[in-house]
């Protein structure tokens, strides 16, 4: 069997990391498949196609399908390497693809803004932002719709509520749960190194593209607040440096630090370098920040809405995202009880472990290819 893995829309955020962990846990996993790996530039720069065995084969395209300047160009490859390579079915591990294969097509799912029309998100952004996002939900869902007839999303929730909004079948629909990257738990790079530590100084992690449902923005006021209390909090960031620097002023004076933009073998070394993960997110599918900070033995401070609580249930200290205040509090009460970060440390790890390794999910991933692909032959 052949499977063309296509990872070619795939430009920035977590689905990078996901697609990296699926693709490494493909070439341990079944040698009699073979594996046409379709990347974006932005995969290819963090994958060493040397070191897969055999079966593999990859190609490198130089931009993205999402955009229309290129994609009339980048389809149009796309389609003769499947005519090439003539693939028993196709896997995007996270659409909209912007292409249509010929071959039984898998598309993962984890546009949270069209599955959760009432966010908190909507009600927080300006009306010129709410028209933007209303033509783009629309836009990407034609596509969504357009490119696949198969999908796999990361929770029954998003399930039920791609069901509800996108009209689909459940069984087209596959769950298979998101995890952190195999790496997490074995060896990893120690080459990224923050600054010494300073005494009292209490470290925030927020690995994230800048997202405007992330909500990064509000650092800006809690970390004013907790200066004001006296408080030593280092909130760090991984963003392009442009857009970090439009968004928060006097950022060194408010202990607000950006490291850039991170590979994902980085992020092990950065969680075991900082206290805490913090996650002030209006809307998610899934994040596979929350299995990372678990398994990195890290307490998470994040939004108390569905998506965060489906996921970290007492494994988070939980705030309301769009009230600097509350969050400022929560902050100190992590800050200042041992106890309690110990507790959530102890839960994050029971959590983590019901999830599936990674292994097992891109086992689980492969059955579904296989069905698809022998529905096709019958």
């Amino acid at each position: 069997m052949k499977l063309l893995v296509n990872t070619s829309n795939l430009v920035i955020g977590g689905a990078i990391q996901v697609a990296i962990s699926l693709i490494d846990e493909f070439s341990k996993g079944n040698n009699e498949m073979d594996y046409v790996i379709v990347c974006s530039k932005q995969i290819a720069n963090q994958i060493n196609s040397k070191k897969y065995p055999d079966n593999f084969k990859f190609y490198e395209l130089s931009k993205s399908p999402a955009s229309l300047k290129t994609r009339t160009k980048i389809v149009k490859e796309l389609k003769a390497i499947e005519k090439a390579e003539r693939p028993d079915v196709v896997f995007s591990v996270f659409g909209p693809s912007y292409w249509t294969p010929q071959s039984p097509h898998l598309m993962g799912f984890a546009l949270g803004l069209i599955t959760n029309p009432d966010s908190l998100f909507y009600k927080k952004i300006s009306i010129k932002d709410k028209i933007y996002f209303f033509l783009l939900n629309h836009y990407q869902k034609y596509y969504v719709l357009k490119n696949s007839k198969e999908f796999w999303c990361e929770t029954e929730d998003v399930k039920a509520k791609m069901v509800k909004y996108l009209g689909l079948i459940e069984h087209h629909v596959h769950v298979v749960g998101n995890t952190h990257a195999s790496f997490y738990t074995s060896y990893y790079d120690r080459d990224f190194v923050l600054p010494t530590k300073k005494n009292n100084e209490f470290r925030l992690i927020t690995i994230s593209a800048n997202y405007l449902h992330k909500n990064l923005s509000v650092i800006n006021q809690v970390a004013k607040i907790l200066k004001e209390k006296g408080v030593n909090v280092t909130f760090y960031l991984t963003l392009p440096e442009a857009e970090f620097n439009a968004m928060f002023t006097n950022a060194q004076e408010q202990g607000i630090v950006n490291l850039g933009v991170v590979s994902a073998k980085d992020c092990p070394f950065i969680y075991e370098q900082c206290d805490a993960l913090f996650l002030p997110t209006l809307v998610e599918s899934f994040t596979a920040s929350y299995p990372e900070a678990m398994i990195m033995e890290k307490p998470i401070l994040t939004s108390d809405l569905s998506f965060a609580r489906d996921t970290c249930n007492d494994a988070a200290l939980y705030f309301n995202p769009v009230d600097p205040v509350h969050i400022s509090e929560k902050i100190i009460e992590l800050m200042t009880q041992d106890t309690l970060r110990k507790t959530l440390i102890n839960n994050g790890l029971k959590r983590v472990a019901s999830f599936p390794s990674s292994s097992r999910r891109a086992e689980m991933i492969t059955t579904i290819l296989m069905e698809l692909a022998k529905k096709r032959n019958n």
